[in-house]
């Protein structure tokens, strides 16, 4: 299997993003001071242990950082990271909300629609993301329904089809591209490998290599490819961070190379500026 095998990138499961996104990165050389104040309007929450997991790789989720007893619909947690990092919020074994521990005062609230947190500048990137996302979702659990009314009321599969799936692919496209742009656009922080990963780590197993993460890892800096989720990911596709690079650099060299638009000027100029990084 050659090392750029793309597939189309099917809809994840809502949680995997709500409520999967795991990372930890260095940010800051400094110790991160967080303190994250909760309220629940959740019932079956109170008396419930809740629990801050951090990964170091990408795929186990076993290391515990706090944890705390919601008491009346709320919780508290404090503490010490040696750098800002993101982990998840458990109630026992069941994922709730990714949280980025991060200097400053944080705040989480909980109803049985949404999971927000609030505090942070990387944590208030992180929730508009996943509420714009969620938005998404929303959208195409509506088409379903759609889809179900118009059985009823009697429309033939074809005719649902033609109806409703330019609007799917819409969406999942307006997903893809949303997804992709949130990671390259937090390449140098914590939120780029953590949500990288678990786009990795989809209903078909993981690792998977498709398209869109091709393209992700494509144009990533070397500190992205170098971070231990990433490069953790390309091991198990059996590359390196270098190797990686190396061949991609050789597939846009060729692809300039038959580029019969441009001049051999041009092509050697386009050459140089890739060699040179920029």
């Amino acid at each position: 299997m050659g090392l750029y095998n793309p597939t189309f990138m099917i809809m994840h499961r809502l949680h995997s993003f709500l409520f999967g996104v795991l990372g930890i990165a260095a940010f800051s050389a400094c110790s991160s001071q967080y303190a994250i104040d909760g309220n629940s309007t959740i019932a079956d929450l109170d008396g419930q242990k809740l629990y801050l997991r951090i990964t170091k790789d990408g795929t186990s989720r076993d290391l515990c950082l706090d944890s705390c007893e919601v008491v009346h619909g709320c919780f508290n947690f404090g503490g010490a990271v040696d750098s800002v990092a993101m982990v998840e919020l458990y109630m026992g074994d069941y994922p709730m909300m990714p949280v980025v521990l991060e200097n400053g005062q944080l705040f989480i609230q909980m109803d049985n629609a949404s999971q927000q947190i609030t505090g942070g500048p990387l944590n208030e990137r992180l929730n508009e993301f996943l509420m714009k996302r969620s938005r998404c979702e929303n959208e195409l659990w509506d088409i379903n329904r759609r889809a179900r009314n118009m059985l009823y009321e009697g429309k033939n599969l074809e005719q649902i089809v033609v109806t409703l799936d330019p609007i799917r692919n819409n969406l999942l496209t307006r997903i893809k591209n949303m997804e992709t742009d949130f990671v390259k656009s937090n390449y140098n922080n914590v939120l780029g490998p953590g949500y990288f990963i678990r786009m990795c780590d989809n209903e078909f197993g993981f690792p998977s290599m498709n398209d869109q993460i091709y393209d992700i890892l494509a144009d990533a800096p070397d500190a992205f490819l170098h971070h231990p989720y990433v490069a953790h990911y390309l091991h198990m596709i059996g590359t390196t961070p270098t190797h990686f690079k190396q061949e991609c650099l050789r597939l846009k060299e060729d692809k300039i190379l038959n580029d019969s638009t441009l001049s051999d000027k041009q092509k050697k100029k386009a050459i140089k500026k890739l060699a040179d990084g920029r």
